[in-house]
């Protein structure tokens, strides 16, 4: 049989309620030439039950013992036989048109990876979700190369769904690049900053056919306590990166943006406050070269966009436990530099007009 030109990868872990929901709307789409690898990660409700009911010859079921999303992932992309692979989780669905919209593209070039934008569903709003977050409206024109993506999506705020793009699958096998499993946060964006460094070719499409339900997970954050492993996770993921990029400083920003943003949100023990402030302490000679980092590739690469980060970014930065604790005590000084480089041209030019 010879290979299809998808494989769609579906790990899945007790969603009885939901997983039929993702297969049908895999099942429904009207371009045909895929497989769909399902891994059972060790559910123990009726999920082994309802992927049994499904008598397709494109479905391929994998089961394992309780490891983990980036696991099962890795597991299914070791069996995966399709020329190129995409990713999606039990509780989402997709629109119809997907997989002949991504055959459209292939058709027309073989890019290494296709970022889509995507859905979501939080409070039972459907709202867009961007390939860039802070430039809503901004998408290549053409396919790009990878560093170039890179350095947009770490200072727009790049979509960090693993979800909603497709991988050339000898892309991913030259560079051995899978999930890392010693992290359960951060994984997709640790994966996707990898690819897109090392991608000769990516195409953005503003077109949108992933839906991601965040339903659930909104009442469950309510609830939830800050996991001080997930802060730990992101650290560790920005420093297995510094080892091999040639981009950490804009990588840098992202990882500092992103932690800001998750780490606002969480409501906060007082043996949280102490679990982070331990932890950025261990951290604080790498947090020192990070800001250092941010600081010279800024002023390198985007001297007059530094007008909006340094009066919009940097004050939002100090807000949040994770800012506060992480970036507050370096903030201050890099903001100053930062302006007096940006304004050091001026300063010449004032004096040079005074004699």
């Amino acid at each position: 049989m010879n290979p299809p030109l998808l494989s769609v990868i579906l790990p899945t872990y007790n969603r009885d309620y939901c997983v039929g929901r993702m297969i049908d709307s895999v099942l429904a789409q009207n371009f045909k030439d895929f497989e769909l690898i399902i891994i059972d990660d060790g559910s123990s409700d009726e999920t082994p039950r309802v992927l049994q009911r499904y008598d397709d010859r494109r479905i391929v079921v994998l089961t394992q013992s309780n490891q983990g999303v980036s696991s099962a992932r890795n597991l299914g992309l070791s069996q995966a036989r399709g020329e190129y692979i995409t990713f999606v989780d039990s509780d989402d669905y997709l629109l119809q048109g997907f997989f002949e919209d991504i055959a459209g593209w292939l058709s027309k070039e073989k890019s290494d990876i296709l970022v889509y934008e995507g859905e979501f569903v939080e409070n039972f709003t459907k709202k867009t979700a961007p390939i860039f977050w802070e430039r809503k409206e901004y998408c290549p024109k053409e396919a790009v190369k990878g560093g170039e993506f890179l350095e947009e999506f770490c200072l727009y705020g790049g979509n960090s769904w693993a979800c909603a793009k497709v991988f050339r699958r000898g892309f991913l096998q030259k560079y051995s690049l899978s999930f890392d499993e010693k992290i359960s946060y951060g994984e997709d964006m640790l994966l996707l900053l990898q690819c897109y460094e090392l991608a000769q070719s990516i195409r953005a499409i503003q077109k949108h056919y992933y839906v991601c339900d965040r339903r659930d997970e909104a009442s469950l954050s309510q609830k939830q306590t800050l996991h001080i492993k997930k802060v730990d996770d992101l650290f560790q993921a920005y420093y297995q990166l510094k080892k091999s990029t040639h981009h950490i400083s804009c990588i840098a920003l992202n990882y500092i943006k992103h932690s800001r943003q998750w780490l606002a949100k969480q409501p906060l023990s007082y043996q949280n406050k102490i679990d982070i402030c331990s932890l950025h302490s261990d951290w604080r000679g790498e947090r020192e070269g990070v800001m250092e980092e941010i600081e010279s590739w800024l002023i390198s690469k985007h001297r007059w966009g530094l007008l909006r980060v340094f009066y919009i970014l940097f004050p939002k930065l100090c807000w949040g436990i994770g800012a506060y604790y992480f970036l507050y005590p370096k903030t201050i000084g890099l903001t100053r530099r930062i302006a007096k480089k940006l304004l050091s041209p001026f300063w010449s030019r004032g004096s040079l007009n005074k004699k």
